[in-house]
């Protein structure tokens, strides 16, 4: 409810200020899929440098297509990026091993507005606690603990005697 759609070019300042780029909180760039790969990903980083030009401190996603150009994109500002082909082929992999699996993941995409995927911090009181004790604190707050993010590195479903510590994030489902 509260995204807004511009049409134009998001590489030219007219564009960015008509979209009223200094009082959004959040952009999300997505991939031209009428180009080829490589293609759609140089505009997604000549879009975030004029993203960022503009506004400096706002929350950038993207979507790149090809691994080549992930470095480029966080260089260019993207906070946050997905690679979709990464994605897609992971889904199609995992759906030929275990269809009942897939179909549990695409029912958590599908009902996002019940279930969300997220990572937040650590509940107080599991810094220095074991997986399985942190596994039971956010239980018991009605969360699915289901991995620990530890600076670039996320951890899914670590060995129970996994350590939080200090700095990690919380992966976890909500409802």
């Amino acid at each position: 409810k509260n995204v807004h759609f511009i049409k134009g070019r998001a590489n030219l300042d007219e564009i960015l200020l008509k979209a009223n780029i200094h009082e959004a909180q959040c952009v999300v760039i997505t991939a031209d899929q009428n180009r080829n790969e490589l293609y759609a990903d140089m505009n997604t980083i000549i879009t975030l440098l004029a993203i960022k030009g503009t506004h400096p401190t706002i929350r950038c996603i993207a979507e790149i297509l090809t691994s080549e150009q992930v470095d480029n994109a966080r260089r260019a500002g993207a906070d946050e990026i997905i690679q979709s082909n990464i994605l897609t082929s992971s889904l199609i992999l995992n759906s030929l091993e275990s269809h009942s699996t897939m179909e549990s993941i695409m029912n958590l995409i599908r009902n996002s507005d019940n279930h969300h995927l997220l990572t937040c911090e650590p509940v107080e009181g599991i810094v220095g606690k074991q997986f399985y004790e942190a596994s039971n604190l956010f239980f018991k707050r009605n969360k699915m603990l289901v991995g620990i993010k530890r600076g670039e590195k996320t951890h899914v479903n670590p060995p129970q005697e996994f350590v939080i510590q200090k700095d990690d994030l919380a992966v976890v489902i909500t409802e």
